[in-house]
């Protein structure tokens, strides 16, 4: 799909940076300043520190069809703090909405016939901690001391919390013989040192002397929804907390997240944006040979293979796939598992990759090396980081007297931009593909028509009216049959209006859920009335359907 680009949204939203909450808000609103016919900017809760959670809403509110019944795509990112590429590609699928909608039919079929729910970050305040130069978290900081290990802190004073590493005869660590810069894994043939140990920068809690392990516990969002696999990590007592949260849903983030889509029943399809080595993942629920509905697992197969074709990143179960060729899934309480499994929304999750991936290490390529992957990826970025140091990639080591384990080095990897793709010159491109499978993983959906009806005069007052309902869309109404089991109850209904009554049939009645591509009913009522009244019939469903037809009674 082609899209066009202009300068003027586009400079109002800066999609290539690494913002701050306060920064993306400007951002936020600067988009919606630009349309707001057609963007809406609300807080859907708060987060731990008390900053807002934002959503936009993108529709174009003056067409025919309610807000509420139209399908809706569902955008969220940045789930995990440092993966802020996220938000980059929340940003650029807005512009796009914002700018287009004037000369691009699709974008303005998209904002006339349905709505854009975007979440652009969901790990705020972990994503400002770690902009400020804090050491890194995966979605937020929990207040717990382990004993001895480092508790995270800018000793040298340079404004970053990064790594120490220091000259160990048991360390698990080794310098590259390609750069010494490099600190690697130490292999199970390395008899001969010298090797090291890596740390945290930071104070070590509680030392007693002997070797410094562990690291400071943080909570992982992507792990606290309340899928049914949520399994709890071991308590922190001193923290009250664990890094899955105290229990699903423990999170105000994540509590927010399932209010609005909860609140919002019409939500048709999800993807979820992150920064891993590329891939498109699936709800553990769709593995196909172990799915319990194997129309859903082909469903999301082939949406799946469409994003792999668009982005050119692999379709997978898990990472665990590529080392063993299993489909399986290795998370736990994960947002697109709970999606599905609660309410049958086809969802995909994206890892956009990270700056490696974009100096030629594939998904398969990372994975293909085994424990060869640090040293063969950290040299291609130390090349990219000397080619171009105002990237910021790395920090030299520098000497430094740790007033518990005496002289040790402080530098390393600058872990925002480690974990992204490459904000100058790959970001706007990935972000780019990400924009174009959205646009075409809207257009699955459901889509109702009344395509035929009739009144015919019966003598006395009574007319025979017929209506003729079809699903044109690509999904049933139920979406899925996942959707069909989590909304028992909630199929289309058909309802009647205007100045009659009913003789046979119901002026409110189900329609039953209707299939893919055609799937269609035919309807029936005697009505009493007088001749030239008017009659509406209209066809809705809280799963993101809506049509409506009228006439007048024959015979005035």
């Amino acid at each position: 799909m082609e899209m066009k680009g202009s300068p003027e949204i586009m400079s109002i939203a800066r999609v290539a940076a690494f913002h701050t909450y306060d920064a993306l808000t400007a951002e936020l609103r600067r988009i919606e300043q630009a349309r707001p016919d057609l963007i809406r900017m609300a807080a859907i809760g708060k987060t731990r520190a008390g900053r807002d959670l934002w959503c936009l809403e993108a529709a174009n509110r003056e067409a025919a069809t309610p807000v509420a019944f139209r399908p809706g795509l569902l955008v969220i990112a940045n789930m995990h703090a440092v993966e802020l590429a996220g938000s980059c590609q929340a940003l650029h699928f807005l512009s796009h909405l914002a700018e287009h909608y004037d000369d691009d039919a699709a974008v303005r079929r998209l904002l006339d016939e349905q709505v854009v729910y975007v979440i652009p970050r969901i790990a705020i305040d972990g994503a400002d901690h770690i902009l400020a130069g804090g050491w890194r978290v995966r979605s937020r900081h929990i207040e717990a001391r382990v004993r001895n290990a480092p508790y995270p802190s800018d000793l040298n004073g340079d404004g970053k919390v990064l790594k120490m590493r220091w000259p160990s005869p048991t360390g698990g660590y080794r310098l590259s013989t390609k750069d010494p810069r490099l600190v690697v894994p130490r292999r199970p043939e390395d008899a001969e040192g010298p090797f090291y140990e890596l740390a945290d920068e930071g104070p070590i809690h509680e030392w007693d002397g002997g070797r410094v392990s562990g690291s400071q516990p943080d909570c992982d969002f992507n792990r606290n929804f309340p899928a049914a696999d949520w399994r709890p990590t071991p308590w922190l007592p001193e923290a009250g907390a664990s890094a899955h949260g105290a229990y699903p849903l423990s999170e105000p983030e994540t509590r927010a997240v399932v209010d609005f889509v909860l609140a919002h029943p019409n939500i048709a399809a999800a993807a979820d944006f992150h920064t891993g080595n590329p891939a498109v993942f699936y709800p553990r629920q769709t593995i196909k040979g172990s799915a319990r509905h194997a129309a859903d697992a082909e469903l999301i197969e082939r949406m799946g293979r469409r994003a792999e074709a668009v982005t050119g990143w692999p379709l997978l179960s898990s990472y665990v796939e590529l080392r063993t060729g299993v489909r399986q899934s290795e998370t736990a309480g994960g947002a697109k598992d709970w999606l599905y499994e609660r309410l049958g929304v086809p969802v995909l999750l994206f890892e956009m990759g990270m700056f490696y991936n974009y100096l030629g290490f594939t998904t398969q390529d990372y994975f293909g090396l085994g424990d060869r992957h640090a040293e063969e990826t950290g040299l291609a970025l130390l090349a990219a980081h000397d080619a171009d140091p105002t990237i910021g990639l790395f920090t030299e080591w520098t000497p430094f007297d740790h007033p518990q384990l005496g002289p040790v080095e402080i530098g390393g990897w600058n872990t925002v931009p480690w974990s992204n793709p490459p904000l100058k010159k790959d970001m706007e491109a990935a972000c780019d593909k990400g924009t174009r499978f959205l646009l075409e993983f809207a257009q699955w959906r459901s889509r109702l028509q009344i395509t035929a009806l009739t009144a015919e005069p019966l003598g006395g007052g009574l007319f025979l009216l017929k209506a003729h309902v079809a699903n044109m869309g690509t999904l049933p109404t139920c979406l899925t049959e996942q959707g069909r089991e989590a909304f028992q109850g909630d199929d289309p209904t058909v309802e009647l209006a205007g100045d009659i009554a009913c003789v046979t049939g119901r002026m409110n009645q189900r329609l039953g859920h209707l299939a893919a591509h055609g799937g269609n009913a035919r309807l029936e009522w005697v009505i009493r009335a007088q001749p030239g009244t008017p009659v509406a019939v209209t066809v809705t469903s809280r799963r993101g359907a809506y049509a409506q037809a009228r006439l007048e009674l024959p015979g005035r």
